[in-house]
């Protein structure tokens, strides 16, 4: 049963399950963990007309609404609505956020591709550890070759991977589908046998 959802970014395609099953999960309520902006863009998912309003920013809202980053993860009093907001997403700050009991991740910001011909669309990474026995997986969201990238990020990413290997970092979900040369789409690894480190 799910608890809670981490969320790279607000694309159909990686979160299709979430928006059509919000509402129908069943028992708890459910924490969804991502950055600001990608909370927001669910938020425009979720506002009575592409979807029905099954997500909220209040904790007192009903059971079957997904709640977007509970307060747990506050680092700083919140003033209004939209420091507020800010307050409860994800931050690549360095630090890992405590997610559920045991379960903390660092989220760490990819570069996804251009969103229209001005701004970089950003994606996460999200080292994630289970605290007692501090070992760890490394999940991805999609991402943009760093050679192509305005801003290269994951080069930061493998670089703080590495520093894990074989001490806490277990495993690397490394299904990345992204743009690559030629603007072209990969899937990387390009084998089923290369998906474990």
């Amino acid at each position: 049963m799910n608890r809670c959802f981490l969320i790279s970014h607000a694309h159909l395609d990686h979160v299709n399950t979430l928006v059509l099953s919000a509402g129908s999960l069943g028992g708890s309520r459910k924490s969804v963990y991502a950055t600001h902006q990608t909370l927001q863009d669910l938020e425009g998912l979720f506002a009575d007309r592409v979807w029905p309003n099954l997500a909220s920013w209040k904790e007192r809202d009903g059971p079957f609404k997904l709640l977007y980053s509970p307060r747990a993860l506050t680092q700083f009093p919140a003033v209004n609505r939209q420091t507020a907001d800010r307050a409860q997403s994800l931050h690549p700050d360095g630090n890992y956020k405590k997610i559920f009991p045991d379960i903390s991740v660092l989220m760490m910001p990819l570069s996804h591709g251009k969103c229209g011909s001005a701004s970089s669309y950003e994606s996460s990474a999200f080292f994630t550890r289970h605290d007692p026995s501090c070992k760890e997986f490394l999940f991805f969201g999609a991402v943009e070759s760093d050679n192509l990238a305005a801003t290269p990020r994951t080069i930061h990413v493998w670089r703080m991977a590495a520093r894990k290997i074989p001490h806490s970092l277990h495993d690397i979900h490394r299904m990345l589908v992204g743009i690559g040369p030629a603007r072209r789409p990969f899937i990387w690894p390009p084998h089923p046998g290369a998906s474990r480190c």
